[in-house]
């Protein structure tokens, strides 16, 4: 400073150069003390933290110019010494003070609470008595790891922060440059920088500077500042001047959320503030730096109900309306009301009583309906399972559960292997439907509460076994009739019922749509993951609401955007929920329904069903996926940091769910459930850990993260990789294994299993069959890829991101042989879905990672390509390339599939698809000729009979029925008309036949319960005895029909009835003209039966092509069967009925007058 005062002044020159000090630094590195040092800083690089994970919106590589925004304050002389002397009365220095208060704000938005900060150090070594006089950058950097993990006090994690760093001092002669150099090498990346720096000019930083001060002694004035660092992401600077401290943050801010930086910054503030206190030094940060909370808005009144008791409000209130729309039985609330309510009965003459289990073991049918409800009513809780399950799991769960009753549908009798303490009852038993039993049991009063059990699902379990979760009445009731509000969903809805009974999903699509008074529309078994399936019902039946995880929503899309423009106008809402929606969906389903209402739901089965929801209105483009949303009525949500302290907007925490929605637990384990649900230590509010990652935005809604555990999402089902790994380790031949998903984050994901075997000969197959038999289909791994080793991580654990990419399976067998460009093409699309170069005949498509919805992928191309639709059904069963190119060529074969060859040849005039100009063609009735006007005619007089003008109404074809039974006077009538009889000793019929040969025979198939007094099953109708001969029970497939135009009319209907030629009683006679005979031998049939259904209070309707491979085998065929015409038939609707006696009624002329007859027609 003196010769700053005067430039002339000569001073001696210094004993060393700052040069000297360099070389002599570097000298030192060979000595013991800094080999000391290395050795220690080696140590800590093995587990050093990573900087601060602040929320970041861009990479920091993308940002070619940064700009620095600062942001500072000023403490005053008394603030600034406050502090200082409660630093000194707590054993800590003002640095230490203020760079613990910095950390304890970087922890609250930093996703984990350990972490490195970079701290610049004025280290001017001792090497000289000159060394005070020579001028150089003296400064050096501590790589400082700070860990505010806990709920420790302020001034113990100050201490804490301070031993470490007074540490890190004493080994400060290896620089951070090269502590970062060694991280690298120890890590194998690049490490350049720790981006978060701490930056202290106070005194106690620099001893020797205690008594200087460059602003003091030039009487100079603070006016600006400001500092920028490559490498630097957030700044912190203090710098005390006159008494004051004066400190800032320079910052990037297009590094980070708009306003989080101000954020940080306010709290930080509003931290040294508190600290001005004495007893806040005692208190957690928690109580120092309170977040903002979100208002919770007033939620609708809790209902009381129980779930069965939602569907019986509707029923007594509207029970003529339609509860039930099945492939086989329609079911109205009154219908479903009472056979629940009877079979209840006879569950409480079992044994069920209130909290116990009863198993529903079901495929799609109305059965499950009438099951769930049942148990509920008679005081039990259901357990849904998959009848698909391995007979191994589903012999755990069932006796896990305690579950010694099951209720199941005749085909599963036989077909699964019942553990022995299991009662198992058919729910269609007419022992259990009331059929002919005189003397029902009466159905008791129950004393259930809505904290009691109603129902239990078992999910996939971390410990190698299923866990089954527990769930109240009122937490179901609560999500079910916050849903039908929110969505107005009533009496004019159709909800299509999707998912499967054993997922959560399906507790919505019946009791949710019961709830409201609403329908039920149920998939055919056989076609459940066929979209095209889907499109056919919801067009049919009107569908209103879907609900279902987003990949099979996704498939509907694909399906409706290869077969038609637009989604039906009647679908309004779509829930989808239980994994992430692709960012492109919404915007995919609004052009084909572009008032489609979309909501994002979630939450977990332990949360009833759902807890969370965001109405979708547009896609950001800005979005990283789809929002959360905001917690459901009387349920809460939360992001909690590993403290369970709320975390600020922005940053990523663990979700808990909070509020009445949550389960009792799981079943029978009360330490899975303690490790899951478990009183906040501070508001003692009953939460579960959800194990998913999320943020809280800015507007309220939560940002859903995904997880960071070994749970996962596949297919919309949760699964514990555990589970499997364990089921897997169980094999003999495996020495370890574990398993691992793969796929983008927010796209289908598939599991791959690696194996290090214990068995060399073991294959790839082995381990796939091993797990089927044990596991449920989608936790099977599609792949397995053997290991020599596993790759471990720096703490001895598999590290699972360096396994190798999965091994393609191989199969051997028989080259695929294809026939022509049509069959090439079949097998490239195949490989286009699967994204694979070569596929071998034989090779199981599942084993190379198709899923399901692969495979409904692969159907939905092959239709738009070939115009072949194979049965997903089958092709799931054996998803061979053989076997699909099988099915392609036999469809050929039965003139399903017409290719382009020989449509040229055959069809030169394209048939008319489109619904418009199909229309005008029937409009202008080209069957009818014209005449000019030269032409003579002759004008016939006109029949004024009303007998004859009934028959308009009477005879036209009948295409909806009632769902109740047939009489079974009224079936044997109408058969009558069929049957033989004598006239003068001959043997005469009602309809003609080509030289008497009557080779018509006729065929019934009919459905369960819909004949009173029949079976289910085939029949040939014998016309002598007038009699029905059963042939066999199996069920018609519904796709022997036209999927879009008679299948509909064949789901409602209650019987079949086929005319069927045996050609070898006619062609001898009539040779290459015998078809022609038969067919007007089955006109005459098919018009006398139509006339006497009438007369029997009975409708029917023809059917056109028929897919004639089914019937072969159901009524055991010959060779020379041809199937020449088909009809459907049932009870007319009241409607009908209805309608016939007003056209009866208004074409008698002479009971206008009648009264009486007005009154009981009810005009």
């Amino acid at each position: 400073m003196a010769f700053y005062a005067d430039p002339q002044l000569q001073l001696p020159e210094p004993g060393l150069t700052f040069r000297d000090y360099v070389l002599a630094e570097q000298r030192l590195r060979s000595d013991r003390r800094y080999e000391q040092a290395l050795g220690y800083w080696r140590e800590k690089v093995a587990t050093l933290a990573p900087a601060p994970d602040l929320p970041l919106v861009c990479q920091p590589e993308s940002i070619s110019q940064p700009h620095f925004t600062r942001r500072d304050r000023e403490l005053s002389v008394q603030q600034w010494s406050r502090l200082k002397e409660l630093a000194r009365q707590f054993a800590v220095t003002p640095s230490v003070m203020l760079l613990t208060a910095f950390s304890e704000v970087l922890a609250l938005w930093s996703r984990q609470p350990r972490f490195t900060l970079s701290l610049p150090l004025f280290n001017r070594m001792p090497l000289h008595a000159d060394v005070d006089d020579i001028i150089g950058d003296f400064t050096s950097l501590i790589l400082l790891e700070v860990n505010l993990d806990g709920a420790a006090s302020f001034i113990d994690k100050a201490r804490a922060v301070q031993a470490r760093l007074w540490q890190d001092i004493d080994h400060s002669v290896v620089s951070g440059v090269r502590v970062l150099r060694e991280l690298s090498q120890a890590r194998g990346v690049q490490q350049t920088a720790m981006p978060v720096v701490f930056n202290s000019t106070l005194s106690e930083a620099a001893p020797e500077l205690a008594e200087f001060n460059l602003a003091d002694a030039l009487n100079a004035e603070h006016m600006h500042s400001i500092t920028q660092t490559p490498q630097v992401w957030l700044d912190h600077t203090l710098l005390e001047l006159e008494g004051r401290l004066l400190f800032n943050w320079d910052s990037i801010d297009e590094l980070f959320p708009v306003g989080m930086i101000e954020q940080m910054f306010v709290a930080y503030n509003a931290l040294l503030d508190r600290l001005l206190a004495p007893d806040a030094w005692s208190a957690n940060t928690a109580q120092l730096i309170p977040l903002a909370r979100l208002p919770v808005p007033d939620a609708a009144p809790v209902d009381s109900a129980l779930m069965h008791e939602l569907f019986d409000r509707q029923a007594l209130a509207a029970p003529d309306a339609l509860a039930v729309i099945g492939t086989q039985r329609q079911l109205s609330y009154r219908q479903l009301r009472a056979e629940a309510r009877q079979l209840a009965a006879r569950l409480q003459r079992m044994g069920v009583v209130p909290n116990r289990l009863v198993a529903v073991v079901m495929e799609r049918g109305w059965e499950q309906v009438v099951a769930t409800l049942a148990i509920q009513y008679a005081g039990g809780a259901y357990l849904p399972l998959d009848p698909a399950l391995p007979t191994e799991r589903l012999e755990h769960i069932l006796q896990r559960a305690e579950a010694s009753l099951a209720l199941t549908q005749p085909a599963l009798l036989q077909r699964i292997e019942w553990p022995e303490q299991v009662k198992v009852i058919s729910v269609t038993d007419p022992v259990i439907s009331g059929d002919a039993i005189p003397d029902q049991p009466e159905l008791h009063a129950v004393d259930l509460t809505p904290d009691d059990l109603a129902y239990v699902i078992y999910t996939s379990g971390s410990t190698g076994m299923p866990k089954g979760v527990v769930i109240d009445h009122r937490g179901a009731v609560n999500t079910l009739l916050d849903i039908n509000r929110r969505f107005a969903v009533g009496a004019a809805d159709r909800v299509l019922a999707v998912s499967s009974l054993s997922f959560d999903l399906s507790v919505y699509d019946f009791f949710g749509t019961l709830a409201a008074g609403a329908a039920v529309v149920l998939l055919e078994p056989q076609q459940a993951l066929d979209p095209a399936h889907w499109l056919g019902l919801i067009e049919r039946h009107q569908v209103s609401l879907w609900n279902s995880v987003p990949a099979l929503f996704g498939m509907l899309l694909e399906y409706a955007e290869g077969e038609r423009s637009a989604l039906p106008s009647s679908l309004r809402v779509a829930m989808l929920s239980g994994d992430w929606i692709p960012l492109t969906l919404p915007e995919r389903a609004w052009a084909l329904q572009p008032t489609l209402q979309l909501i994002s739901l979630g939450g977990a089965t332990e949360a009833s069903i759902w807890s969370i929801l965001y109405p979708l209105q547009q896609v950001d483009p800005n979005w990283r996926s789809i929002p959360y949303g905001k917690a459901m009525d009387h349920q809460r949500f939360y992001v909690l940091d590993d403290a369970l302290q709320v975390r600020p907007t922005w940053v990523a925490g663990q979700l808990y769910i909070g509020g009445i929605g949550l389960a009792k637990g799981y079943w029978r384990d009360e330490a899975l459930s303690a490790g899951s649900f478990f009183a906040h230590p501070l508001t003692g509010e009953r939460l579960y850990r959800t194990g998913d990652l999320g943020r809280w935005l800015p507007d309220g809604n939560i940002e859903f993260l995904g997880r960071e555990d070994t749970q996962a999402k596949v297919q919309g089902h949760r699964i514990e990789l555990g589970e499997i790994e364990a089921a897997l380790n169980r094999h003999p031949g495996v020495q370890s294994a574990v398993v691992r998903v793969l796929g983008e984050a927010l796209g289908e994901k598939h599991l791959a299993g690696y194996v290090l075997k214990a068995d060399p000969s073991l294959q790839a197959s082995d381990f796939a069959q091993y797990l089927a038999d044990k596991l449920p289909a989608y936790m099977v791994p599609s792949s397995f890829t053997f290991v020599q080793e596993w790759p471990l991580s720096a703490n001895g654990k598999v590290d699972k991101k360096r396994l190798p990419e999965p091994t393609q399976a191989q199969a051997s067998g028989p080259a695929l042989e294809v026939e022509g460009p049509q069959e090439q093409q079949l097998v490239t699309i195949v490989q286009g879905v699967l994204k694979r170069p070569s596929i071998a005949a034989d090779a199981n498509l599942l084993n190379l990672g198709a899923t399901s919805i692969d495979i409904v992928r692969i159907s939905n191309a092959l239709s738009g390509e070939l115009q072949f639709r194979p049965n997903v059904a089958q092709l799931l069963a054996q998803p061979t390339l053989l076997n699909l190119l099988g099915m392609y060529r036999q469809t050929l074969a039965d003139g399903s599939v017409v290719d382009s060859v020989r449509q040229r040849a055959a069809a030169p005039e394209q048939v008319i698809e489109d619904p418009q100009q199909r229309a005008r063609f029937k409009a202008d009735q080209r069957g009818r000729r014209s005449f000019n006007a030269q032409v003579p005619a002759l004008d016939l007089a006109r029949l004024d009979d009303p007998a004859l003008a009934r028959r308009f109404s009477d005879y036209r074809s009948v295409r909806q029925f009632a769902t109740q039974p047939i009489p079974t006077a009224a079936f044997a009538g109408l058969l009558a008309s069929l049957a033989q009889g004598q006239l003068d000793g001959e043997v005469k019929y009602q309809f003609p036949s080509a030289g008497g040969l009557y080779p018509i025979q006729s065929y019934l198939y009919v459905k369960p319960q819909r004949v009173t007094g029949v079976a289910a099953g085939a029949y040939y109708y014998d016309p002598v005895q007038h009699r029905l001969l059963r042939l066999d029970s199996d069920v018609l497939d519904p796709d022997t029909y036209d999927y879009f135009v008679n299948r509909p009319v064949f789901e409602n209907a209650a019987f079949s009835l086929f005319f069927i030629a045996d050609m070898a009683a006619i062609r001898p006679l009539y040779g290459e003209r015998s078809r022609d005979f038969c067919h007007i031998e089955a006109g005459g049939m098919a018009q006398l039966l139509t006339m006497t259904a009438v007369e029997q209070g009975l409708g029917l309707c023809g059917m056109g092509s028929l897919e004639e491979q089914q019937l072969s085998a159901l009524f055991e065929l010959g060779p020379n069967h041809q199937l020449i015409y088909s009809m459907v038939g049932g009870l007319r609707t009241a409607d009908e009925h209805r309608r016939t006696q007003i056209e009866a009624f208004a074409s008698a002329a002479d009971q206008t007058d009648d009264a009486s007859d007005m009154e009981e027609i009810e005009i």
